[in-house]
């Protein structure tokens, strides 16, 4: 009573601010309990522009069978419009805004009404999803809000009958190697962040679904079988850090079930693609430390020490899954076509024994990756004239000019 009227009704929105921010902040912080995501559905989904009818509670939009219905008709003429090159009965933003009320729908339904979700296979949803992605001529901001709805309708299945229908119809398949458009960085994102979803959602009884009777010329269960293993191993040495991040811990989650089909898939996959590829980006961190070194270079040393660092590191994830084959590819690639030769070449008169068993190459790695110190090779290196220097041959020299771009890590 003391303020005056406009000065108490600033005080008083002041407090409704205030503590409009703290429930939200609130809810914020409340949203990641452990590794899995708890947020309300409104934190997680854009809502659309202008007002929305028929909340309750705040809660998300409670769509009845019809007014989905007709959203999955719409959406899907305009996708199959989008897929064959024709034009849209309406705008990209406004197809866009249907597929973000279609996943919310279906995500509330989840919890509220698994009718919802009969509508979706009905209508064929992620067929048609896939079709539009695998195929160039969806707008991309179009794709970017498919690949978006895809790994959020992974990620809240709740209905194991409904997780099964995605995977089943080899749909999911078709998307991992049909190919689809990646060149914007935010499809990109989004579709590791997809690949990530399902590689920690499927389990040795789900992940079944995902693997192709496929083998390779030998007869033997290769990567053209296991689609989403070998996306993963695909973006394992991107060079954005959140897609490498996202593909690393989707194949290594695949490849800690216990299902033999799987496990055999991806062991193969990694022992002809992904080590050769990390023993390459080890190789190529050492040549061009050394070539740093020659030069003064310190900026350039730090980076290539640094990638040496997150290689090694790579592989102590890898020695840490305990698969038998895995640590025999890294003991040859890595230990015998990387380590041992480079331990011979600082000595001149010395012989390139041959390592040691798996155990001790998994021992001495793993050593590295805990203590810098471990196996800091610029350190043994001489500090002598470049021509006295055995580490610092003429042929690593020449490899740093004449790296192609194309295997640059």
């Amino acid at each position: 009573g003391a303020l005056g009227g406009g000065e108490e009704r600033c005080a008083v929105e002041h407090w409704a601010a205030g503590r409009w921010m703290s429930l939200l902040l609130s809810s914020v912080f409340s949203a990641f309990q452990g590794d899995k995501l708890t947020a309300p559905l409104w934190l997680r989904l854009p809502l659309a522009d202008g007002p929305v009818d028929g909340c309750k509670d705040g809660g998300p939009v409670q769509y009845t069978a019809e007014s989905l219905s007709r959203l999955l008709k719409s959406v899907a003429k305009d996708l199959a419009a989008a897929s064959n090159g024709q034009p849209l009965e309406s705008s990209p933003s406004q197809l866009v805004e249907s597929i973000r009320q279609v996943t919310e729908a279906i995500v509330w339904g989840e919890r509220h009404d698994n009718t919802l979700f009969d509508l979706f296979c009905e209508h064929e949803g992620l067929a048609s999803f896939v079709a539009a992605l695998v195929r160039p001529g969806a707008p991309q901001v179009v794709r970017v809000q498919l690949l978006q709805s895809l790994s959020i309708l992974v990620q809240n299945a709740r209905n194991e009958q409904h997780f099964l229908y995605l995977l089943s119809g080899d749909h999911i398949n078709q998307l991992l190697s049909g190919h689809p458009d990646l060149r914007d960085e935010e499809a990109l994102a989004y579709f590791v962040a997809f690949i990530k979803s399902l590689a920690l959602r499927v389990d040795k009884m789900t992940v079944s679904l995902l693997v192709r009777a496929v083998a390779d010329d030998d007869g033997r269960a290769g990567s053209e079988g296991f689609p989403l293993f070998a996306q993963a191993v695909e973006y394992a040495m991107h060079t954005d850090h959140m897609v490498k991040t996202s593909a690393w811990a989707a194949l290594l989650s695949i490849l800690r079930i216990d299902q033999d089909d799987v496990r055999a898939r991806g062991v193969e996959t990694t022992r002809n693609s992904l080590v050769p590829k990390l023993a390459d980006c080890l190789r190529f961190a050492w040549t061009s430390a050394a070539a740093a070194l020659q030069r003064a270079d310190l900026e350039s040393l730090r980076a290539a020490l640094a990638k040496e660092e997150d290689v090694l590191g790579l592989i102590n994830d890898l020695l840490s899954l305990q698969i038998k084959p895995i640590e025999e590819a890294v003991h040859e690639r890595v230990v015998g076509g990387c380590v041992a030769p480079l331990l011979a070449s600082l000595d001149p008169h010395a012989t390139c024994r041959r390592p040691e068993p798996p155990a001790a190459s998994a021992q001495l790695l793993t050593i590295r990756a805990e203590d810098p110190r471990g196996l800091q090779v610029p350190r043994a290196w001489p500090t002598a004239a470049p021509h006295h220097q055995p580490g610092l041959r003429q042929d690593q020299r020449d490899a740093v000019a004449n790296w192609p771009e194309d295997r640059v890590p």
